[in-house]
C-alpha cells in the first residue's frame, strides 16, 4: 500500500480507538446524504497534495487529510442550546484526536511530520439535524526511491 492509504487508515484507526461512539459515514464526500439517525459519525478523506523540496531520489509531498466529525442535534423553538452543546463536544472530540496525532506523528514509515491542523467552522447539514466540524491535517511524507 502507498503512504497515502496508510495515513488515511491510521487516521481512521485514531477515530475508532479514541472516539468509539463514532460510526463511519456511508457517504464520506457528500455528507448531506448520510442518515440523520446516526448520533455521532465521521469521515476521513484525502485532500490536495503537492511536491516540496526534499532529498535526491525521493519525492517529498505535503498533503492534506481531513477528519470530519458529525453529531446529531435537536432544535427547539426557544433556543439552540443543543446545537451549541454539540458544537462544543465536536471541538473537544477533535482536540482528543489531534493531541494523539501530533504526539504519535502517525508512526508510519515515510511520514516525516504532521505539520499543522486547521479546524473549520461548524456546518449544519442533513435537513438541519446534523452539525459537522472538519479538521484538516497537513502531512509531510517522503516516497521511495525514484
Amino acid at each position: 500500500m502507498g503512504i497515502q492509504i496508510d495515513v488515511k487508515s491510521k487516521l481512521k484507526e485514531f477515530v475508532e480507538t479514541n472516539l468509539p461512539d463514532y460510526k463511519e459515514m456511508k457517504f464520506s464526500y457528500e455528507i448531506e446524504l448520510n442518515s440523520s439517525t446516526v448520533i455521532t459519525s465521521y469521515a476521513v478523506r484525502f485532500g490536495s497534495a503537492q511536491t516540496v523540496k526534499g532529498t535526491n531520489k525521493t519525492v517529498t509531498f505535503d498533503q492534506d487529510f481531513s477528519i470530519e466529525l458529525a453529531r446529531k442535534f435537536t432544535t427547539a423553538n426557544e433556543s439552540d442550546k443543543d446545537l451549541k452543546d454539540k458544537i462544543d463536544q465536536l471541538y473537544n472530540d477533535h482536540e482528543t484526536l489531534y493531541e494523539k496525532v501530533f504526539r504519535e506523528n502517525l508512526s508510519i514509515a515515510g511520514v516525516l511530520l504532521v505539520q499543522s491542523i486547521r479546524l473549520t467552522e461548524p456546518k449544519i447539514v442533513a435537513d438541519n439535524s446534523l452539525v459537522t466540524i472538519e479538521a484538516i491535517y497537513s502531512v509531510k511524507y517522503r516516497t521511495g526511491v525514484i
